[in-house]
């Protein structure tokens, strides 16, 4: 047996690891106990164990005795084997499943990519939690940070990779129009990220253009022009760096 550990998570039962449940021994040996009781050989036992005590021939003593260690042992294996079968383990903690061990080894196989966890049935769930998604209102982008396991993108919303490009280029304008001594901290953080990541999608984009028509200065050019670019930027949030 093995026990999984969850935690709740937004009302979903995430997989945070495993562990092996804990023996509860006086209940397996009480259980044990009954059980060893119960078997037809124990009566067989306890009368020739009285038997030996009782005799005056030693020669059948002699006999009695090793047919007694004889069924002692096979007994004893019975026991041990039933134990191992039917071993009582502590209630779990909350949160916390016994499984089999088959059901741990399915768990175990799971292959959990980044984004990702695993959830207690064995399947998988999209974890978007702190990204932030993107969507229009009137002409404004607005961005709204995902706080939620589970969470499903509302229509006509997307996260800011996967824009098209003219849709990035215009919330880089759109912050590029605000004055940046009326920005949060957080919003300029966003406008320097969501410009230099446009500056170096633009210069790859430009690196391609120039290759196809077969430059050889291609790269130098163009990384030439890259370094400008983020010095420029970094200048204009006062960053150091380039």
């Amino acid at each position: 047996m093995r026990t999984v550990i969850t935690v709740d998570i937004d009302g979903y039962e995430v997989v945070k690891g495993f562990d092996r449940p804990v023996i509860d021994p006086g209940a397996t040996k009480a259980k044990a106990k009954k059980w060893l009781a119960e078997q037809p050989q124990a009566k067989t036992i306890e009368d020739l164990a009285e038997t030996i005590r009782t005799s005056k021939d030693r020669h059948q003593q002699i006999k009695d005795r090793q047919k007694l260690q004889e069924m002692l042992r096979t007994s004893a294996l019975k026991y041990l084997g039933y134990v191992r079968e039917n071993t009582q383990y502590c209630h779990p903690k909350p949160g916390e499943y016994m499984i089999t061990e088959q059901e741990f080894h399915r768990l175990k196989a799971v292959s959990v990519a980044p984004g990702f966890v695993l959830l207690r049935d064995g399947s998988l769930l999209r974890d978007d939690r702190g990204k932030f998604f993107w969507h229009k209102e009137k002409d404004r982008w607005v961005k709204t940070k995902i706080r939620k396991l589970g969470f499903s993108l509302p229509q006509d919303s997307a996260f800011f990779e996967d824009l098209s490009s003219g849709d990035q280029e215009q919330i880089v304008e759109q912050y590029r129009s605000d004055p940046i001594g009326t920005l949060s901290e957080a919003d300029k953080d966003d406008q320097y990220n969501l410009t230099l990541e446009r500056i170096k999608q633009k210069a790859s984009e430009e690196l391609r253009k120039l290759k196809a028509v077969g430059d050889p200065e291609a790269e130098k050019n163009v990384e030439k022009i890259l370094k400008a670019s983020i010095k420029n930027l970094n200048e204009k949030f006062g960053r150091s760096g380039g």
